[in-house]
């Protein structure tokens, strides 16, 4: 391995590029002094999620900037990398379409492209990231065609599923490390929801580029975003429009706390409290971590306000 690039290397630059002594890192992460110190001198190795994720968010880097690659369960290593394998076609598929300008393909009929968009949301559950990755380099495209060229039912339904596909696009990329054709995936839902000038499909779309720009580092387009979104929300009455609601007002939490605006976080996890629906969601997500408000401040956030 080249000089400086093991991950306690990697971890010392990015705590001295911050200014940070090991013991404000120490008190930030949970984790002891004489552990880092260990780690940063190839005495201990870090290889504990919960360790690394920590680090990251004392740190404010992304996971991947510590470990040098994304951070992949060993259950789901094979999966990944068959979705490597994908991702030269779905960049392809990404930057060759878009609403504006479709590539000039032929599109199957709705009830085809919409049984594929479920079954590409079922594989992504499952983090089956080379199944369903080898599905989206024909499946975005055709979505786009049809979402220009079909009929109005046509053309509603196609954008529908499209924001669906594009997001699936979007947790394949971001799981994998592509964060920059993650943001493209994601600008593609958001048009599309403009398109159909729903508050609450479009508040999706801002919920999910959230999960882009956290990672990213850029919390203040995060807080903007979603506090916009939120906002939007305010008076949409239906199920799921108030969960997403409180979701929302999570995010800007945790992106609010990054920015170490303490007091508007709670504010935003206090409105998050308000909001029953989400309670549940929110508990399981602080619990299991999948998000990105799985860091301790937020959590411990949570727990005061009750959410969790």
């Amino acid at each position: 391995m080249s000089e400086g690039n093991t991950m306690g290397q990697r971890l010392r630059r990015a705590r001295r590029y911050r200014g940070m002594s090991l013991q404000v890192l120490a008190d930030r992460s949970g984790l002891s002094k004489s552990f880092l110190s260990m780690v940063e001198n190839g005495r201990r190795s870090l290889d504990r999620r919960s360790h690394i994720a920590a680090l990251a968010a004392a740190l404010e880097v992304s996971v991947a900037e510590l470990t040098g690659q994304p951070y992949v369960p060993p259950p789901r290593r094979a999966q990944a990398s068959e979705g490597h394998h994908a991702i030269p076609r779905v960049r392809v598929a990404l930057l060759g379409s878009s609403l504006d300008e479709p590539a000039d393909v032929p599109a199957r009929p709705l009830a085809d492209l919409l049984r594929e968009t479920a079954t590409v949301e079922s594989l992504c559950a499952a983090s089956r990231y080379g199944d369903f990755g080898k599905l989206l380099p024909d499946l975005l495209p055709e979505l786009h065609m049809l979402a220009t060229t079909g009929d109005e039912r046509e053309r509603v339904e196609a954008l529908r599923a499209l924001i669906r596909a594009c997001h699936t696009t979007f947790y394949l990329l971001k799981d994998l490390g592509y964060l920059d054709l993650a943001q493209i995936a994601v600008q593609q839902a958001r048009e599309a929801a403009a398109r159909l000038e729903d508050p609450a499909l479009s508040g999706l779309a801002a919920f999910v580029r959230t999960h882009a720009l956290l990672p990213a580092g850029v919390y203040d387009a995060a807080l903007k975003s979603t506090e916009r979104a939120a906002d939007r929300l305010q008076h949409v009455p239906d199920g799921p429009a108030v969960e997403l609601y409180g979701m929302l007002h999570l995010s800007a939490a945790l992106a609010a706390v990054s920015l170490n605006r303490f007091e508007h976080a709670e504010s935003h996890l206090g409105e998050a409290a308000e909001t029953a629906l989400v309670r549940e969601s929110v508990s399981h997500l602080l619990s299991h971590g999948r998000g990105p408000w799985a860091g301790r401040d937020l959590r411990g956030l949570a727990y005061r306000f009750g959410v969790a």
